[in-house]
C-alpha cells in the first residue's frame, strides 16, 4: 500500500493551481498500485461521527453556502448537520469516479 502526502503553499492562482493538479498530478496517482486507498479514506469519513464540517477550501463541503446563510439568519446554525461527513464523502467519491472513468477513456 502507498500512501501520499502533498503539502504545498497556498498558490497565488488558486484556479490555475487546481487546474495543473487536476489534469498532472491526479493522472499520475491514478497509475499507483492500490488505488483503492482513496476509497477506503471516503468510507472511514462517510461513517465519522460529525456534526460540524469545516474543510480547508470551504466550496467542497458547502462551508461558503452555509457562511452566507449564518450571515442572514444565524439560528438554526446551518453548520449544524448530522451528515456533514457522509455527504461530503459521497460527493468526493463521485467525482473521482468520474474523474477515473474520464481519464480510462
Amino acid at each position: 500500500m502507498h500512501k501520499t502526502l502533498v503539502l504545498h503553499r497556498t498558490p497565488e492562482d488558486p484556479q490555475a493551481f487546481r487546474e495543473h493538479y487536476e489534469s498532472t498530478h491526479i493522472p499520475l496517482l491514478s497509475r499507483v498500485p492500490g488505488l483503492r486507498a482513496f476509497r477506503h479514506s471516503f468510507d472511514v469519513v462517510r461513517k465519522l461521527p460529525c456534526d460540524v464540517l469545516l474543510t480547508a477550501h470551504p466550496d467542497q463541503s458547502g462551508g461558503d453556502v452555509k457562511y452566507a446563510q449564518i450571515q442572514r439568519r444565524p439560528l438554526p446554525n446551518p453548520y449544524i448537520d448530522l451528515g456533514a461527513c457522509r455527504a461530503y464523502a459521497d460527493k468526493h467519491a463521485a467525482l473521482l469516479t468520474a474523474r477515473l472513468a474520464r481519464e480510462k477513456k
